[in-house]
């Protein structure tokens, strides 16, 4: 690995925490706001003090800890137990957060994309301003959002709203407790199936809208109107569960399979 991966004077492994606990030292080195250059490693069990600042690639080892804000232009990977006490920001690099919690908020923008694993934690929101990937398997307990053409997927938990502005789809197999919105030409799913598989959790949703000429397909649940603001098609299947209406605005068709429940009306208006 090139770069610095460890500095005395900012981070301790655990066997000098524990020499300078013998004498009353404290275990975290304090460095208000540094910048590195090169891959830098934020060793598991350790912590680093302030804001953490670096162009290069950065791991941030199981059970480690960055207190402040960790800003990045690069790969950024958080181990499993580790955490970031503020904001995770990263510029033309991939974000990949493994069983590790960010207190504040998840940003992203330039070539990359954003990876929240199963068993992983963010507190704030999360955005993908470039052409990678959005995915959730773990928790995000305010909104994602999504602005180029890579893909948005769910399959963990969202407690806010999710937005698509890209070409990119959006599937949604797990559970957001907001509303789902798509802009642009690409497709919006509230699934159950992936590849003939029918084990997968039947995504569920609040309002979802789709904006332009991409289709909308609900094999879910939602808890609200599904809407088709554009060109496109609305699709209901067969397992479907719609508790408002369902709302065609242009020219686009609606197709509702026979087993669907819809607790609202179907409705097609100019």
């Amino acid at each position: 690995m090139k770069g610095t991966t460890l500095k005395i004077s900012r981070i301790l492994t655990v066997a000098t925490c524990a020499a300078l606990l013998a004498v009353g030292l404290p275990a975290a080195a304090n460095a208000a706001t540094s910048v590195h250059e090169g891959d830098f490693t934020v060793p598991k069990g350790t912590t680093y003090v302030g804001d953490l600042r670096v162009h290069g690639d950065v791991v941030v080892g199981a059970g480690a800890r960055v207190s402040g804000n960790l800003i990045v232009t690069g790969d950024v990977t958080l181990r499993g137990g580790s955490v970031v006490t503020q904001s995770v920001r990263v510029t033309d690099g991939a974000i990949s957060i493994v069983r590790a919690t960010v207190v504040v908020d998840v940003r992203q923008t330039g070539a990359g994309g954003v990876a929240i694993y199963e068993g992983s934690e963010v507190r704030g929101d999360v955005s993908e301003q470039g052409t990678g990937n959005l995915s959730v398997n773990g928790h995000v307990r305010g909104a994602i959002a999504e602005a180029d053409a890579g893909a948005l997927t769910v399959r963990g938990t969202v407690d806010g709203n999710v937005k698509e502005q890209g070409s990119g789809n959006v599937l949604v197999l797990g559970t957001v407790r907001g509303r789902v919105a798509e802009y642009d030409g690409g497709n919006l799913y509230v699934d159950k199936y992936v590849k003939g598989r029918t084990t997968d959790p039947t995504g569920t949703t609040g309002d979802v809208i789709e904006h332009d000429l991409g289709a909308l397909v609900v094999h879910g649940r939602v808890n609200g109107t599904a809407r088709e603001l554009g060109g496109g098609s609305i699709g209901v299947g067969r397992t479907a569960v719609i508790t408002g209406n369902v709302i065609e605005s242009e020219d686009g068709d609606v197709v509702v399979s026979t087993g669907a429940t819809i607790g609202g009306e179907i409705r097609m208006t100019p």
